[in-house]
């Protein structure tokens, strides 16, 4: 929808900013009261399957009123179908989306890591699962913050160097973690930063993916932006279900017991890795992917020379 909601670059990006600001807060939401909410219910598997029950219908709510409350004004004159198979192409052909993908899913798997064994990490490394709300809110807390400022460095120095520092800032913030994982207050600390870093990295995350779409456009003839923009759910998809896996098998392997005060030191050491050490790695990949990224001093041009094309093929529709 960002691709075809406005051809503007800094619109763009705009957007992206707002797509993240509510997956933030509702994210915010769920894990603050989502121990309370359970417990309420008597804290057993029917409770979770309620609780479940409910965010999922609240989730259904919110997605019919975005797509029945906005509009896509950068339409095609020609509305035959679209192969496919010629999106796959010109998407594969497309070294920018291929790039911003491959950052994209790398900031995925961290997020979905550092999730995913966060509660675990709360109880088996920190020792009090009720931890878990104080440092994933910090993380959460900073990066709503961060997304109300995060268009400032984006006009300035583009959304690649924003992606950039965000993704390099997480990547020492999770390694200063793994460094300092029995202290609550260095983890704490270290969450800041991983929201502050995180809050540059998500604001221009949906933006930078739809510039690509129109330099795929621009090399190839092919707007691909259903295919294109779709690729950031299936790579989210890809992020949680390895992640769930992974952080079960580490678990499993390491002996964790959840009734234990006090974990086993291999169990202790898979927590560290899946919840600090993963996820540095991942942040650092995601910074590799985007060193080859310079779409974004090119991007002026290929909009002009789009609009030229544009003129016989699009209209662009007011608001």
């Amino acid at each position: 929808m960002t691709v075809n909601m406005t051809s503007d670059q800094g619109e763009r990006g705009i957007l992206g900013v707002f797509v993240l600001f509510g997956a933030t807060l509702g994210t915010l939401v769920v894990q603050s009261g989502i121990y309370k909410f359970t417990d309420a219910l008597g804290g057993d598997v029917r409770a979770w399957r309620i609780a479940i029950a409910v965010y999922a219908v609240a989730g259904l709510v919110l997605h019919l009123i975005c797509i029945l409350g906005t509009k896509e004004r950068v339409l095609p004159v020609h509305t035959e179908k679209v192969n496919a198979k010629d999106e796959m192409r010109s998407l594969f052909k497309n070294k920018y989306w291929l790039l911003a993908l491959g950052a994209v899913l790398m900031l995925f798997f961290f997020t979905s890591f550092t999730g995913g064994a966060g509660t675990y990490f709360a109880k088996g490394v920190l020792g009090d699962k009720d931890t878990y709300a104080s440092f994933a809110n910090a993380m959460s807390i900073t990066q709503l913050i961060m997304l109300f400022v995060a268009f400032i460095p984006m006009k300035k120095i583009g959304k690649r160097n924003t992606f950039l520092v965000g993704i390099i800032i997480m990547t020492a913030a999770c390694a200063l973690q793994g460094i300092f994982a029995t202290s609550l207050t260095a983890v704490i600390l270290c969450s800041t930063c991983k929201g502050i870093g995180g809050g540059l990295t998500v604001a221009v995350m949906y933006g930078l993916v739809a510039d690509t779409i129109d330099y795929g456009e621009y090399i190839t003839g092919t707007k691909a932006e259903g295919v294109g923009v779709a690729a950031i759910t299936f790579v989210t998809k890809i992020a949680n279900g390895l992640s769930v896996v992974v952080v079960g098998w580490a678990l499993e392997i390491s002996k964790y017991d959840p009734d234990l005060a006090v974990q086993h030191p291999a169990a202790v050491a898979a927590l560290q890795w899946c919840f600090s050490w993963l996820p540095t790695i991942f942040c650092a990949l995601g910074a590799a992917f985007m060193l080859f990224y310079d779409l974004d001093k090119k991007y002026p041009q290929i909009k002009k020379e789009l609009d030229i094309r544009r003129g016989t093929t699009a209209r662009e529709v007011n608001a």
